[in-house]
């Protein structure tokens, strides 16, 4: 009796150990499988690839694109079966925006800068410098960089890489690329590139990948922005911000267009420089309702706005032009910075265009980082309680 007891014991111990066991073989096999799959997909979002990018498996891993920047702190740059660069689907952009109709951004900040991007990597990465020493006194920043393709089918190879390692080291917001998949050409980039919300205290200002700011552009913009662009009575369609180069024709030649010395800021009659722009957003919107309405065949037609230089030279693939023709249709300016006049300095520009002159000898090729405001004055600040309105020969009329 005692020996049926003690085997029964042994037996009941001996199949509770083979349950054990066997329970956890099978939990160890399920973490094998749960670890695998996790290290199989490390580094991916899992999130489906935003539309415009190439399906994820026709991507390869470029060894040669990080360029000794550690990867995990770059966005993934991955070569299809053609051989062209792009980005894959770790960017998770607020929006999937691409191709012909406006973008509508959700994220709300104070501030977002829009890059334009095409084919100069080294002045876009000038440009994307300048970005890191804006200075937002604790406003909130978003960047989205724009890459338009090359009329050949491809992107730019150092562009792509120059973008990514701005989105990479980046550390003051929010900040993301969008890959256009064909060609759109510069005035679809710009006009396309932001559809304005109800938020008209946010700033958006768009510049060109050839142009470096000033840390101080926020500063200033809010400024203006808050005094004289969402007020009503002073008629402005945006501020342009690249206004050195801006000159009128004379007898003689050409002459630089600047307000009167005692004035920190002026109106002109038209877009005073279009690679740094911030558009008045009701204006913006109201300019794309317009233009989407137009049939292709229209926005092939001449535009002529009288007086006006880039209409009169039939620059009608600009979208200067046609914003300029927007504007004389509806009695509207844009506001300019008169830091020049104002202070009697060269290096004071907000925005400075890499190969415009305008009187500070700079050339293409240099950075331009040493034209730019660097240094802020309490009087830069004072703004006078009427503006004064130039027209397109920097004449002052006589009323707005």
């Amino acid at each position: 009796m005692v020996r049926y007891h003690l085997s029964k014991d042994i037996t009941d111990a001996s199949l509770i150990l083979l349950g054990f066991l066997f329970l956890s073989f099978i939990c160890g096999m399920s973490f094998l499988s749960f670890f695998s799959s996790i290290t199989s997909h490390e580094g991916q979002s899992g999130a489906s690839t935003p539309a415009g990018y190439p399906d994820a498996s026709r991507r390869r891993r470029d060894p040669e694109d990080d360029d000794g920047i550690e990867a995990a702190t770059l966005p993934r740059l991955y070569r299809d079966q053609d051989g062209m660069l792009s980005f894959g689907n770790t960017i998770q952009c607020e929006v999937a925006c691409g191709g012909r109709d406006p973008c509508e951004y959700q994220l709300a900040a104070d501030f977002r800068v829009i890059v334009l991007a095409y084919d100069e990597p080294e002045q876009l990465g000038n440009c994307l410098r300048s970005l890191e020493g804006i200075r937002m006194y604790g406003d909130a920043i978003v960047v989205d960089v724009w890459v338009d393709k090359l009329p050949g089918g491809r992107w730019n190879d150092a562009v792509l890489r120059t973008v990514s390692h701005f989105i990479g080291s980046w550390h003051l917001g929010y900040a993301c690329v969008h890959v256009h998949d064909e060609n759109v050409g510069s005035r679809s980039q710009w006009i396309n590139s932001w559809r304005p919300q109800e938020n008209v205290s946010q700033i958006t200002l768009i510049v060109e990948d050839d142009v470096v700011l000033s840390p101080f552009v926020y500063k200033w913009l809010r400024n203006v922005w808050d005094n004289y662009v969402i007020r009503e009575g002073f008629r402005l369609a945006g501020v342009s911000l690249n206004t050195n180069g801006l000159r009128r024709r004379t007898d003689k030649g050409t002459q630089l267009i600047r307000g009167p010395p005692g004035d920190s800021v002026y109106a002109y009659r038209a877009v005073a420089g279009g690679g740094a722009f911030a558009p008045n957003p009701v204006t913006w919107a109201a300019f794309q309702r317009w233009y989407g309405g137009l049939s292709l065949a229209n926005r092939k037609l001449s535009i002529v706005v009288p007086g006006e230089p880039s209409t009169e030279r039939r620059l009608q693939q600009t979208w200067q032009s046609w914003y300029n023709y927007y504007c004389y249709k509806h009695g509207l300016f844009t506001l300019c910075p008169n830091l020049v006049a104002f202070s009697g300095l060269l290096n004071v520009s907000l925005a400075h265009h890499v190969g415009e002159e305008g009187g500070t000898g700079i050339r293409k090729g240099v950075d331009g980082s040493a034209f730019v405001l660097n240094e802020w004055i309490e009087s830069y600040g004072n703004l006078p309680t009427e503006l004064v309105y130039l027209d397109y020969t920097g004449l002052v009329l006589p009323t707005a």
